[in-house]
């Protein structure tokens, strides 16, 4: 089964946001930050409270410490879906956007560009999700392929979706 469609920046940017929302590093990443700023933000708070015992400034301090533990993993997943955009334009490249064509064979999934053609065994594709603007195929459990809903034909998409699961049903 084949299908074709053209990639815009705009589907870049939904796969970005599809990857950060899938994948567990984020949070991760995201906790981490969030600890050592209020633990940063604490021992300044302590030291201050040491250095300048009537200064109202170890109090300052220590509330930021406290507000980063509330507040920190909110602001920064909002500044990370902010900065998606920047990114996707940092490291796209020519073949980045264009014609795509998608097929799958019995021996894998392969994507085809003007300037690459890429083919992955069954055993690494994963599941196909779908939202109301795209779908995204997981391959590796790294990255996934994105496909525009609305430049692919519904019985077109459908036909190539119950191909993926056939293939890699018989791949298991």
């Amino acid at each position: 089964m084949h299908i074709e469609f053209s990639l815009q920046e705009s589907d870049l940017h939904a796969l970005a946001r599809h990857q950060v929302r899938r994948s567990p590093l984020v949070p991760q990443r995201i906790r981490q930050q969030r600890i050592a700023y209020a633990f940063g933000l604490g021992l300044v708070a302590l030291a201050t409270s040491l250095a300048l015992p009537e200064s109202a400034l170890p109090l300052v301090f220590a509330t930021l410490s406290v507000l980063c533990l509330l507040l920190y993993e909110p602001f920064a997943r909002r500044r990370l879906q902010a900065r998606i955009a920047r990114l996707v334009r940092g490291r796209m490249s020519p073949s980045s956007v264009g014609l795509r064509h998608l097929r799958a064979l019995p021996d894998g999934l392969e994507e085809e560009t003007a300037q690459t053609r890429i083919r992955v065994k069954w055993s690494t594709v994963g599941l196909v999700e779908e939202t109301p603007t795209h779908a995204f195929i997981a391959v590796n459990g790294v990255y996934s392929l994105v496909i525009p809903m609305d430049r692919v034909a519904a019985a077109d998409f459908a036909t190539f979706r119950a191909a993926v699961a056939s293939y890699r049903e018989a791949a298991a």
